[in-house]
């Protein structure tokens, strides 16, 4: 029988590999690891250091993806490792990486001397820069769950994501055809914009108009791109509590409860959801 050999982690880490190879290393002997299914402390131990560094390097070709330029290719792959970071303990690496690609996306997306309150410039085409706007408002919100420090000017950073975000998707929406297109482009503008009217009051004048238009295109919506209809009452209420003038907003909520009321009942009884008819 042939003896087992050790190899010390930190002695393989040593190894004059590139990052491709080193991710097929530890991936390699993590598999051998799991087949073992040795439940002996040590052995989980061990299990837990080779996920750590395996992520670790998935994390770093992430970045190396998004910082050679494919950051659409690097925001799907750095999806699939969110739901990692936490449980192995790498919450902290994966905010520190997040908030560097935020920043640098930041700084591609939005160049402040060509900016103006409304209307974003960067190197980006228009479809690809909505894109990207909403990968970082995702990192954004990713970013304020992990246990990492957040440097002052973040909050600068978040909030002109959140504008042009709001912006690009708008645009995306009074522009889209019926369907999947407009439904998304729907869920995203209102979102973005609701999260930029909730600390202000006065809600801008901007702001207020497309949280409006942005209702009136989901009601006249066809049915396929219909939100539902709890989707469409958080928007209104949304757009009641900030962006009506404060005299306006009990009256509109008042208006409101009937359509509450009839979602809880429907809830209550387990109807379908609404769809609206469809035809002449």
């Amino acid at each position: 029988m042939t003896a087992p050999i050790r190899l010390e982690l930190t002695w393989l880490e040593a190894l004059p590999l590139d990052a491709v190879a080193r991710a097929t290393l530890w991936r390699e002997l993590l598999l051998l690891q799991r087949r073992a299914a040795d439940p002996a402390p040590a052995s989980q131990a061990l299990t837990l250091a080779l996920e750590r560094r395996l992520f670790a390097e998935e994390l770093d070709r992430c970045r190396r993806l998004c910082l050679e330029g494919d950051w659409l290719q690097g925001g799907r792959q750095l999806d699939l490792l969110q739901g990692l970071a936490v449980p192995l303990g790498e919450g902290e690496r994966l905010g520190e990486r997040l908030i560097e690609l935020l920043t640098a996306l930041h700084g591609l997306l939005i160049n402040p001397a060509a900016a103006s309150e409304t209307e974003p410039a960067g190197a980006a085409p228009d479809g690809e820069r909505a894109e990207l706007l909403w990968q970082a408002h995702r990192w954004q919100r990713l970013i304020a769950t992990l246990p990492v420090v957040k440097p002052d000017g973040l909050a600068v950073i978040d909030e002109q994501i959140s504008r042009y975000g709001a912006i690009a998707w708008h645009r995306r929406a009074r522009q889209a055809a019926a369907g999947a297109e407009l439904l998304q482009a729907l869920r995203r503008s209102m979102t973005l914009l609701l999260q930029l009217a909730q600390p202000l009051d006065p809600c801008p004048a901007w702001i207020a108009r497309s949280l409006r238009e942005g209702l009136q295109l989901a009601l006249l919506a066809e049915a396929e791109a219909m939100p539902t209809p709890a989707e469409l009452l958080d928007w209104t209420r949304g757009y009641i509590d900030h962006a009506l003038p404060a005299a306006a907003r009990e009256v509109a909520r008042q208006h409101l409860w009937p359509a509450e009321a009839a979602l809880e009942v429907g809830k209550a009884l387990r109807l379908p959801p609404f769809h609206p008819a469809t035809g002449p």
